[in-house]
Parts: structure tokens; sequence; C-alpha cells
């Protein structure tokens, strides 16, 4: 310690004495050795768009600075030189004024790094959103966790904290009640694609039109945003109470919870460009030209068409279970695989990959896969080269390859390596 403050010391004494004590010859140097720096600076940057014969001069420029900081004694001759390279610069680097040299710096700026931005999604690491909760629980797309009784979680809870509670899982609180009293009247399938079903002990109509209407005692109650891409099976539990219609008190709860925007990933691009996918692996493609689309079982779920029978070019994320030349087929909830040249079928297993045994494991929300589909009725499924067969770990609620078929080699994007928003228990490396 006692070192450490000789050291302080010194180097406060060996300021003083440069700074303050040594005179002007010192200080006009430090101003020199700036000058020269600046206009270094400015050659590294403008140097091709200026003129050759400016360029040269501004080098000469340079070369007298050095020799002056140096060499030169005389007080004077060290003072024109500093005036002569302020005019120099000034003339050599003309702007409009201030503002208009920073804002061109700044946007320089935002095009490169825009570019190195652009260059790292296309050719190495793609962020990507999982909009549903097909691949639940290994991950979370977009869903509903309700609050139930008079207990507030936020009460109290000023802006700031629900700002953070967004920021660090993700959660956008919701606490909807009634204007007026009335009944809640739950609403049949319309022709703009809204739905009625029971969510807790109330009636709401989910729709893709990024608002929930709740007609009560006559005046529709608009929520904006919620649930707009994964309603159906988000509200699955909630749909307990037969009664068309419940009668409602002005005050009362119509939703209250908190809207969770979904787990974020990264996918790794450039890995399957020099090796095959793996069974097992979470990877993510697009469905352009996928169109066998079960359009009488699930027109509800998001992608399908009723015109076209087609995905129409989405971007899905699902577990890859079949690999080219696999005949596949589900015996009690597990899926049986025969390998290209193999005779017998064999169940998967965490020698396949460590997921699956989680998976099949029937705990904490996995349910093994169920024989939808193709696998319907003891259903096969053969595998022909270059196609994938893709499954959501959520079995019940995924519209995958049981449904609208295989994934073609040129469709697969990458490989899902990390979550990296919200900071929930999932955040890390996925399995």
């Amino acid at each position: 310690m006692g070192i450490l403050a000789y050291l302080l010391v010194a180097w406060g004494l060996w300021w003083l004495i440069i700074n303050k004590l040594a005179g002007k010859r010192i200080m006009y140097k430090k101003q020199l050795k700036l000058a020269r720096k600046q206009i270094k600076e400015k050659i590294r940057w403008n140097e091709d768009i200026l003129p050759a014969e400016k360029v040269t001069a501004l080098h000469e420029l340079c070369s007298e600075l050095e020799r002056c900081i140096k060499e030169e004694k005389d007080i004077d001759v060290l003072k024109k030189m500093l005036t002569r390279s302020q005019k120099s610069y000034e003339t050599y680097f003309k702007e409009e004024n201030i503002v208009a040299a920073n804002v061109r710096d700044f946007l320089e700026l935002i095009f490169v790094v825009g570019g190195v931005v652009m260059g790292i999604r296309a050719m190495l690491v793609q962020p990507f959103k999982i909009p549903t909760s097909s691949m639940s629980p290994t991950f979370k797309g977009i869903h509903f966790i309700p609050e139930y009784g008079e207990t507030d979680s936020f009460e109290g809870h000023g802006f700031i904290k629900r700002r953070l509670s967004w920021m660090t899982y993700g959660l956008n609180y919701i606490n909807e009640t009634a204007k007026v009293d009335g009944p809640a009247v739950t609403v049949s399938l319309r022709e703009d694609g809204t739905r009625g079903y029971d969510v807790k002990e109330y009636n709401l109509l989910m729709g893709f039109d990024q608002r929930v209407e709740v007609p009560i005692g006559g005046e529709n109650h608009k929520i904006k945003n919620i649930l707009r891409t994964n309603y159906v099976q988000a509200l699955e539990v909630y749909h307990k109470k037969d009664a068309l219609e419940v009668n409602l008190k002005q005050g009362d709860h119509i939703l209250k919870g908190n809207i969770s925007d979904g787990d974020h990933v990264f996918v790794d691009r450039i890995s399957y460009g020099f090796s095959d996918p793996k069974r097992g692996d979470v990877f993510v493609f697009i469905t352009k030209g996928i169109t066998k689309c079960d359009m009488q079982n699930y027109s509800h779920l998001r992608g399908c068409s009723d015109e076209r029978s087609s995905l129409r070019g989405f971007h899905y994320i699902k577990r890859l279970v079949g690999m080219p030349g696999d005949t596949l087929k589900i015996v009690e909830n597990h899926l049986m695989v025969k390998e290209k040249g193999e005779s017998t079928f064999r169940k998967l297993t965490k020698d396949d990959h460590p997921a699956f045994e989680k998976i099949y494991s029937m705990k904490n929300g996995y349910t093994g896969h169920s024989a939808e589909g193709v696998f319907a009725n003891g259903g096969e499924f053969k595998l022909e080269d270059d196609e994938y067969f893709a499954m959501g770990d959520n079995t019940d609620n995924s519209s995958d390859s049981r449904i609208w078929g295989v994934v073609p080699r040129e469709n697969i994007i990458g490989r899902a390596i990390f979550i990296w928003w919200p900071f929930s228990n999932r955040w890390g490396r996925p399995e």
C-alpha cells in the first residue's frame, strides 16, 4: 500500500511539472501533437474522396508538425505552427457546420454496423422469436399466465417495475375489468376468424385481428394485442365452464395476469453448410413449398390456407426426429424408427439425443408423441433421400410433419443454439 501511495504522489508531481511549471513550450507542443493526430485521423477517413494534391499537402504538414514537436524550441515558431495547422485543417476539411458533420459520421457508422449485423445474420447467427408453444416445455411461445382471485401480485408496482419485469422475463401485465353490468356472451366462429372461448370464469372472443372483444351487457370491451398467434393452445386449460353466459358486475375482472412474449433464440446458420442435421436437433426451416396440410382437422392452426392448402413460407421451429431413409411409426406415444437398411423398429432413446429421455419421461409437461395425422390407426411413414421429419415437443398442440409432410433439405435454415431472452430458467443452451 505504501508503494502505491508513493507512485500516486510521483505521478501527481510529474503532472504538475509538465502542465503547470514547464511553461508555454510544452503546452504548445502538446497542442501540436493533438493537431497532428486530428489531421492524420481526417486523412485516414477522407483520403479516398480528397484530391491527390490536398492529401500530399496534408502529409507534408504532418511531417512539419513532427519536426517542430521533436526539434523546435522557439515559442513564437511553435505558436505560428499551431495557428497554421488550425487554418490548414479548416481549409482542407470545410464542413457546413459541426452538427452536419456529426450527423454524417453517425450515419456512416450506422450503415457500417448495419452491414456487419446483416452479414452476421445472413451467414452466421440469426435471431428468431418462438411464436407458439408447439415446442413447449422446451421452448415457450406467446402465452398467457392467469392470476386467480382478488390477490394482485403486481399491486403497487409502478411503471418502472413493470418495465423491468418485461425486460427481464418478457412479461406484460394486464388487468381488464367490466365497464358495465350485464352478461358476457360466448359468440361462435364467425367469418372474420374470431372464435368464442371460456377463459377463466368469463367468456372471451379470441381472434387473429390483434384484439379481443368481450361483449358485456350489450357493450363490446376491446383488449388489444392478446394471444393473437397462440390462443388455441394457450387457452385450452381454461375451457372449463359450460354456461353460455356469465352475469358480471361493473368492476369484475374480465382478464387478469401476464402475457409472456415467448422465447427468443439464436439460430446457427453455418453448421449445416458443412455437416448434415442430426436426429434430435431443434432446427428452424422455412415452409415454402410444403403443401400437405390437413385442412379438415387443423384449419385453425397458424399457416394453413383453405385455398391452396399451403403453409405459405413461414419459419417454423421443431425437433428433427426422422432422418432420410427412415420408416417411422408411433406406438403408445413413443416414436419408433426403422433406419435405412434395417429390418426392425426401435425406440428413440437418450442415446439418439438427450432430449428424448425427457420427452418420453411423461413428466414436467412432456407427453411423448401422439399418433395423429400420418400415424393415425397405426400408420407408418417412409422418408426418401433429403427428407426430414419434424415434430413439436408439445405433441398434442403442434402442427408438424404428421400433418403436412416432410421438410426438404433445402428448406432447412439452421439449428437453435441459445435462448438469449427472456432471462428465465430456460435461458442458455436448449436441449
